[in-house]
């Protein structure tokens, strides 16, 4: 397999460990909801880390003026984001059932993870950084921006593969109450979240 493509996945791997507001939603959503509810609503995230995944590539500092400009409201659009979805997880009854996969649902999952991330810019600084280790280094004459698209879809994509298997298989063995209460206490992390990033403008 090509190398850039190998690092590309390797970005994407790193990149999609669920320690963020969105992956803790994406985890919340895979064992209330169901495997495609939790691996949809990731993949809309994979899609924001390839895009700006290839910003970060084709040079941070053509782009760094508009993130600096327009930081501000990105950020409170992303704190209020948090916020209301942290809210939303917090009130929401669990209610175990069979799981049916509904396409509308499932594409509404994309588009919210989809968008709450893409008013996360200070993405493009991990890129940076990741790309920097692995020696990945522009090169507007080569094929290496499609590699590495390829490459970081590829491996959040198998990386929230595996992780939703595994959540939605160990949540065959708790009870709706430990269900409620994850569901609560990940949504008070996500509001945790918002609501940092909302002082953060303060300071």
């Amino acid at each position: 397999m090509d190398i850039i493509i190998l690092k590309g996945m390797l970005t994407g791997f790193l990149l999609s460990l669920p320690f963020g507001p969105i992956g803790i939603y994406c985890m919340e959503k895979t064992l209330v909801e169901g495997e495609k509810e939790g691996y949809f609503s990731a993949l809309g995230m994979v899609t924001v880390d390839v895009i700006y995944g290839l910003i970060a590539y084709m040079g941070l500092s053509r782009v760094e003026g508009i993130v600096v400009k327009y930081e501000v409201l990105l950020r409170l659009i992303l704190g209020v984001a948090l916020i209301g979805l942290g809210y939303k997880k917090y009130k929401s009854k669990v209610n175990i059932r069979k799981i049916e996969n509904e396409g509308e649902g499932i594409i509404k999952n994309y588009f919210t993870c989809f968008l709450v991330t893409l008013a996360n810019p200070a993405t493009l600084f991990s890129f940076v950084a990741i790309f920097a280790a692995l020696g990945i280094v522009d090169d507007p004459t080569s094929h290496i921006p499609q590699k590495l698209g390829i490459g970081i879809f590829a491996g959040g994509a198998t990386m929230w593969f595996i992780i939703t298997y595994i959540l939605y298989h160990w949540r065959k063995v708790i009870g709706v109450r430990t269900l409620a209460k994850i569901t609560k206490s990940c949504g008070l992390i996500i509001l945790g979240f918002g609501v940092l990033t909302i002082m953060s403008l303060m300071i």
